[in-house]
């Protein structure tokens, strides 16, 4: 694998992942079914920053492929809100770490959520390296893929576009669609756009979509407050409390509504997503609007998220 290799924290991961680690049960009921209980939980940390998800989910036996289809809708962070020092290596945690916001879906391909494939749209800081040939060292709205495993994570710029309205096709499947491959195919628009190689089984187990938002060292305010944490300015451990922060506000992130249509490949064939689970942990009914994240099943195939200003 060319791209880079970078020990992940938990923190650019899937939403059921993080659940999990949080001690989240999930189970699998009917054959098909997943429901995650426990509390709406919103991954934000003083002097740190927030990870939250608006996604629906599907969780059944013997998975071997993913495809989603949505709309290249609007989707940005506030412009001085992107991390650009990558000079520690990619994604290095409290040294310019680089926020983004995504619309995109997920493979799990191991039960407990620690390896999985992943495609769709990105607006970040997206740096050019030899373990991301594609990247232009600039802040863009790009198609993507990555992969993870145990602690690893890969990073892969496709091709960077605009947020012109138009459909695209995104989808996952074990190679082959032999159910004996550890190797999977990424394809956008039916065109091979990557394979992973480093994940270890022939199947996978939860296929998710929506919208992932993280936001390093941000002003959010939780409801019921009348004023925002500080968090350290500078993106330092360790910054003092009361620090006169500079930083744009959170809730000039904005994510346009995207409908996402989801098909499962399981029983040797393409289906429609039977039933949906969801979570949303920043959503709308808890968190003042600029600080939220909405989401809701349209029917159990389609998954509606948006982040409002």
């Amino acid at each position: 694998m060319s791209a880079g290799d970078v020990s992940k924290r938990a923190v650019r991961c899937s939403a059921v992942a993080i659940l999990l680690a949080l001690g989240v049960v999930i189970t699998v009921g009917g054959g098909n079914k997943a429901t995650a209980y426990g509390p709406n939980y919103n991954y934000c940390q003083y002097d740190y920053g927030c990870h939250v998800y608006s996604i629906g989910y599907y969780q059944a036996n013997g998975l071997e492929g993913a495809e989603g289809q949505w709309h290249d809708n609007y989707l940005a962070l506030a412009g001085t809100e992107y991390g650009s020092d990558y000079t520690n290596g990619p994604y290095t945690p409290y040294i310019g770490y680089p926020s983004h916001i995504n619309n995109e879906m997920w493979l799990l391909t191991d039960s407990t959520g620690s390896s999985w494939v992943e495609t769709g749209l990105m607006a970040n800081f997206e740096p050019s390296a030899p373990w991301n040939p594609n990247g232009c060292n600039c802040v863009a709205y790009e198609i993507f893929w990555a992969d993870a495993n145990n602690g690893k994570f890969y990073f892969h710029t496709i091709y960077n576009i605009t947020p012109d309205g138009n459909n695209h096709q995104y989808q996952i499947t074990e190679q082959g669609l032999s159910g004996q491959s550890t190797y999977w195919n990424i394809y956008i628009d039916g065109i091979l756009a990557g394979t992973s190689t480093i994940q270890t089984s022939t199947v996978a187990y939860n296929q998710q979509a929506g919208i992932e938002l993280e936001e390093y060292a941000n002003d959010f305010c939780l409801p019921g407050t009348n004023s925002c944490a500080v968090p350290d300015d500078d993106n330092e451990v360790g910054g003092a409390s009361g620090e006169p922060d500079s930083e744009p506000d959170f809730d000039a992130d904005r994510a346009d509504t995207f409908n996402n249509y989801l098909q499962a490949y399981v029983n040797g064939g393409w289906e429609y997503w039977p039933s949906m689970q969801t979570v949303v942990n920043a959503g709308c009914n808890a968190f003042a609007e600029g600080f939220c994240l909405n989401g809701s099943e349209v029917q159990t195939y389609e998954w509606a998220d948006n982040k409002p200003t």
